[in-house]
């Protein structure tokens, strides 16, 4: 396997402790497709409260991420898909939460695998990874076997993110619960939690919870500190993967019947005068987040939704959060200084480093032909959108960009999404 050694940027980040991030004065977030929004203009909502109903099997509950009054159901614009249908609330400052959530759950330890799935729905659970999907369809499509194995992928190797190893050590054994949950849920025989070999006082803080739950059904597996270590654990044909953050969603979900309204999420950054993780509500705007940690030092040039490798950067601030996002950077002109793109010259660094061993040079150089059939031919479908590529271009090609244009997965061409961000872009659209 191929991989890169990252330089760390994480030694600020002291604390593992996640602080709540202030209630926003204002949230606005987007509808998923397939809900059916319930709640009018003008309702009094609770923090948790259902506010949308699955027009499906597949679909979710969606519930309102704090309390106040529902002030806009309008578009509001999203990172990845353009103007969406979304919901304003504002805040009445007193953060009520909705009958029963945050109460123990009666007899959860009993609950069957099969009694799990509609619990999820009902919670709006999704996968919270890259893809979020939603948790009990992705369950119900995938169920295991007693020789198979959940593997809870708790890995953290991008500069400056450390949202999920925060998670893991200050809420161990909720994330050990919430694995068991999902193990129960999948089927599967065992769970294997990938840690990363240089994480070592996770490592040992994980085996001694799992020596006194006395479970024999849990293992812990080391694995290389290069970037993507993911491409190591990838499951097999029959095993099932999740994500560690999801896993601590689930036992909040089932034991205290909350439902999904906010992640663990990483404030950092030059720009950023004091890093944090945060608990942050989704439909938080960008700017509100970021005065959590005393706001910002300078002008960032480029503000980026998670890691710098497999983040998105902004165009503005003028965005809310949501259940993909682990992280928030504001990064300064060195950091992210601006580069000009120049034409490639086939020096192979690209295929070098590539952890699935295709070949991005001749990828992006088919896909600016519009060669979509080379593009495949050459493996577009197979890229993990790791960022390695780029991340060694000295031609300072957008190669994620041109792989996610050749596999389909965008309209726009690379070059008009990639801009840097100016000073003057920094602004948010007033409340609709």
């Amino acid at each position: 396997m191929n991989g890169l050694k990252l330089t760390p940027k994480k030694t600020y980040l002291i604390s593992w402790a996640i602080h709540h991030a202030k209630i926003p004065s204002r949230i606005w977030i987007s509808i998923p497709s397939g809900t059916q929004i319930t709640a009018q203009i003008g309702d009094e909502v609770k923090a948790g409260e259902v506010i949308g109903k699955p027009q499906s099997s597949e679909d979710l509950y969606f519930h309102a991420p704090i309390s106040g009054q529902v002030t806009t159901l309008g578009v509001f614009p999203h990172p990845i898909r353009g103007d969406v249908p979304a919901v304003e609330i504002r805040s009445d400052g007193k953060d009520i939460l909705a009958p029963l959530v945050g109460s123990e759950r009666s007899g959860w330890q009993q609950l069957a695998g099969e009694d799990l799935l509609p619990l999820f729905q009902e919670c709006g659970l999704v996968t919270l990874d890259k893809f979020a999907k939603p948790l009990h369809a992705k369950v119900a499509r995938r169920r295991c076997v007693e020789e198979d194995t959940l593997i809870l992928n708790a890995c953290e190797s991008e500069p400056y993110v450390t949202s999920v190893q925060s998670l893991i050590m200050s809420h161990p054994l909720e994330v050990l619960k919430g694995a068991e949950l999902l193990r129960k849920a999948y089927g599967a025989g065992k769970i294997m939690i990938a840690v990363e070999e240089n994480k070592e006082e996770t490592i040992e803080l994980l085996k001694s919870k799992i020596y006194f739950l006395k479970w024999t059904q849990v293992d812990i597996q080391p694995v290389r500190s290069f970037y993507p270590p993911d491409q190591e654990i990838v499951p097999g044909e029959r095993n099932a993967m999740e994500h560690a953050a999801t896993a601590f969603a689930v036992y909040e979900a089932i034991v205290k019947q909350k439902p999904l309204i906010e992640r663990a999420v990483t404030v950092a950054g030059e720009c950023v005068p004091e890093a944090k993780n945060l608990w942050i509500r989704f439909g938080t705007v960008l700017e509100d987040a970021l005065k959590n940690c005393k706001g910002l030092l300078r002008d960032p040039r480029k503000v980026i939704l998670g890691g710098p490798m497999r983040g998105l950067a902004l165009p503005s601030l003028n965005f809310s959060t949501g259940p993909l996002m682990d992280a928030i950077l504001a990064l300064p002109p060195e950091v992210a200084e601006e580069t000009v793109i120049e034409p490639c010259i086939r020096c192979g660094r690209c295929i070098e480093v590539c952890p699935v061993d295709i070949a991005p040079v001749m990828i992006t150089l088919a896909a600016e032909q519009d060669d979509f059939e080379a593009a495949d031919f050459y493996g577009a479908q197979s890229c993990t959108e790791c960022g390695n590529c780029a991340y060694v271009c000295p031609a300072k090609r957008p190669m994620v960009e041109l792989i996610q244009y050749a596999k389909g997965a965008d309209t726009q061409t690379p070059f008009e999404k990639s801009k840097w961000i100016s000073k003057e872009e920094f602004s948010l659209v007033p409340s609709i």
